[in-house]
């Protein structure tokens, strides 16, 4: 952590914290704090303690194992983080919005960035150098010397399971044979973006998935999920019925399901030994829906309930994780899944009368609810046959 590298090349150095503070132009306290991973120095203190000890911000951040900072900026604290930023974004011609997703930082906190209103955070450095492919100097303008190793940078990222269109691209590389230069070549745009998109760190405008699709031959439905299957043409391949010739196409699709069942089960420590006690299915079941097959409603319910995620997200109608439902309205749904057609009819006829006898109650309470409220107003109510009047108070 980053207290922990502040704390090592203290002692390195052979510093007191007090004399680090008088170097940083901080308090003692303030040092303590920070070896202590109690608090984040601000961006001030992070660049004066990069000098002071001669590393790099990427190495003291832990980003990098290269301790030795990089060729200092042409025009050092002349160059403004907000205008960096903004280099970026028009260079890789992506918008607010994307930013913001990518980074997780809100939007409007985001225009106060780069309006210079606000000084980013450590935290937020952090992420625009990786939402960027940048090292971290780069982004605090110590440095015009860009990053080199992007593949490097990309390679301990956990796939997001909702990137979908990343998912999509990459298997249409692999099947045709196409590395990510050659792509981003034939989209006419830079190698960084297209990674940047595969990886799911960069949303593409209209005109980008237009050229995706152009390229891919994969309609924008497909490629943006309105729809889970496609058929592609095969260029080389034919065939005869009755003397005449016709393409070969090849049905496609992309299942969200399984990808996101993988990510909820790593960041839930699920497994084949405890899945019993985890989602309630055996461990044969949980192999079989892994590997084989997509799971039944009743199995649906059961990881659904048991991660606490809506079934829409797991089968990728929605990116959305929480469930909407409650508990009883899960039990209720799996109690009725196992119903037989008949009762199930029964249950939908009731259920239907008592949302109506819900609803009338409702309405008259609200009514019995409004009446009182203009009674204690100091107005008398209408009888049968009679107007309200005002009465003396």
């Amino acid at each position: 952590m980053l207290g922990d590298m502040i704390y090592n090349l203290r002692k390195e150095a052979g510093f007191s914290q007090e004399y680090l503070g008088n170097l940083a132009n901080v308090s003692t306290s303030s040092i303590g704090m920070y070896e202590q991973n109690r608090r984040l120095p601000n961006i001030e203190t992070l660049v004066s303690i990069c000098e002071i000890f001669a590393v790099s911000s990427d190495y003291l951040l832990e980003r990098s194992n290269n301790r030795s900072p990089y060729k200092k900026a042409i025009k050092k604290n002349e160059t403004l983080i907000s205008k960096r930023i903004l280099e970026l974004m028009d260079e890789l011609d992506i918008g607010i919005s994307s930013v913001s997703i990518t980074t997780k930082i809100q939007k409007q906190r985001l225009e106060n960035i780069l309006n210079e209103m606000k000084k980013p955070n450590i935290t937020e450095v952090i992420s625009f150098a990786e939402c960027f492919f940048e090292t971290t100097d780069y982004i605090l303008c110590l440095t015009d010397i860009r990053s080199t190793n992007i593949e490097q940078n990309l390679e301990w990222r956990y796939p997001p399971s909702s990137n979908r269109l990343g998912n999509i691209l990459n298997k249409y590389r692999n099947k045709v044979n196409l590395s990510e230069q050659d792509i981003a070549k034939k989209l006419n745009i830079n190698t960084e973006t297209y990674m940047g998109i595969e990886m799911g760190k960069y949303i593409p405008s209209l005109m980008l998935l237009q050229k995706l699709s152009h390229v891919t031959g994969y309609d924008i439905d497909y490629l943006t999920g309105a729809v889970d299957i496609v058929s592609t043409r095969s260029h080389d391949e034919l065939f005869e019925i009755d003397g005449k010739i016709f393409p070969v196409f090849y049905s496609e699709g992309n299942n969200h399901f399984k990808s996101r069942l993988e990510e909820l089960c790593y960041n839930n420590k699920v497994d084949q030994n405890n899945v019993q006690e985890q989602l309630g299915l055996t461990k044969q079941e949980f192999i079989d829906i892994c590997w084989n097959r997509m799971p039944t409603l009743s199995e649906l319910l059961k990881i659904s309930y048991a991660f606490n995620v809506s079934m829409d997200y797991l089968v990728g109608k929605t990116d959305v994780g929480l469930s909407s439902l409650s508990d009883d309205e899960l039990a209720l749904i799996m109690n009725y899944r196992d119903c037989l057609p008949a009762y199930k009819k029964n249950i939908l006829d009731r259920s239907r009368d008592l949302s109506i006898e819900s609803i009338e109650k409702k309405e008259k309470t609200s009514v019995a609810a409004d009446e009182k409220y203009a009674d204690s107003q100091g107005k008398s109510q209408p009888s049968s046959g009679t107007e309200g009047s005002t009465i003396a108070v």
